[in-house]
């Protein structure tokens, strides 16, 4: 009798961890415009999801990855290709796609801008050094200007971001991108 209540409060048990697992389920959308990606997108992130929106860029150089937008141009996912989508076109520029995919969530905050600033200062450092190793310690200077005004653009982007994230209540910027799987029709 002690084993036949046990067997039914397991049975019990597992049958509502089902039930939450399916609604759970039902809740995650079929498809996601880039706008609903960024008001809800940290709930699907890792998560095999349908992205549309209007393509903005192709990358040049292969086709390797596009940018897609909602109704904010400001608002952007990059999608990646990958084995079954072998490439996207300078043709779809324009034109509103369907991508599945695995969602990836970045959050700029402060630590994520320190790193950077960090690896920015580390890398015009290394190649300042290089540039001495290699004998064009000679030149007239415009390159350590051009490399002044690479680490200069990136350190106020720097800043830019620290100031946008100063006036956020949750104290980052989301930033998102796909690894796309598959384009829908």
């Amino acid at each position: 009798m002690k084993n036949l209540l046990y067997l039914f409060l397991a049975i019990t048990l597992a049958s509502c961890g089902t039930k939450q697992a399916n609604k759970d389920k039902a809740e995650k959308p079929t498809s996601m415009s880039v706008d609903k990606v960024y008001t809800d997108g940290e709930k699907y992130a890792d998560q095999s999801i349908t992205i549309e929106g209007t393509v903005i860029h192709v990358c040049r150089h292969g086709g390797e990855r596009c940018f897609i937008m909602g109704t904010d141009e400001d608002q952007t996912i990059r999608i990646e290709t990958n084995s079954k989508i072998k490439a996207f076109s300078q043709d779809q520029i324009g034109t509103d796609i369907k991508v599945k995919g695995t969602l990836r969530h970045i959050k700029i905050d402060a630590t994520y801008l320190d790193n950077w600033e960090q690896e920015a200062r580390d890398e015009e450092e290394a190649t300042v050094e290089q540039r001495h190793l290699d004998g064009h310690e000679k030149h007239d200077g415009d390159h350590e200007h051009e490399e002044e005004s690479e680490l200069e653009s990136t350190l106020e982007q720097i800043n830019d971001y620290r100031a946008k994230i100063k006036e956020l209540p949750k104290g980052y910027i989301s930033v998102f991108y796909m690894d796309g799987e598959e384009m829908i029709k």
